[in-house]
């Protein structure tokens, strides 16, 4: 009887390390985007964590945005994510920042 408990108890322990290891590791996650229709970035703002991107504001993309993709267009705008030029916003994707 004895050997039973301690195959349970083994099993136990085994099933409970095994989940403790899989909960501990933290997962980096990666979008696979299927364009600019992709619903990740036309609704950018109902994601968890909000994917975030911006432009240069009066630059060519801003003015396409503001035309074809008004939804986009507000939620860059609303969050100010706009950038002085190119480099500053390399620079920002870089630092994880986009303000």
């Amino acid at each position: 009887m004895s050997l039973v408990w301690a195959a349970f108890g083994l099993t136990f322990l085994a099933v409970y390390t095994a989940n403790l290891a899989a909960f501990m590791i933290t997962r980096v996650q990666f979008y696979d985007l299927s364009g600019i229709d992709d619903d990740r970035i036309q609704n950018s703002a109902d994601q968890k964590p909000a994917f975030r991107f911006g432009t240069v504001e009066g630059g060519n993309t801003h003015e396409t945005m503001k035309r074809n993709w008004h939804r986009m267009h507000e939620y860059v705008k609303a969050n100010n994510f706009f950038s002085d030029n190119i480099s500053a916003g390399i620079e920002a994707v870089r630092k994880e920042l986009t303000n």
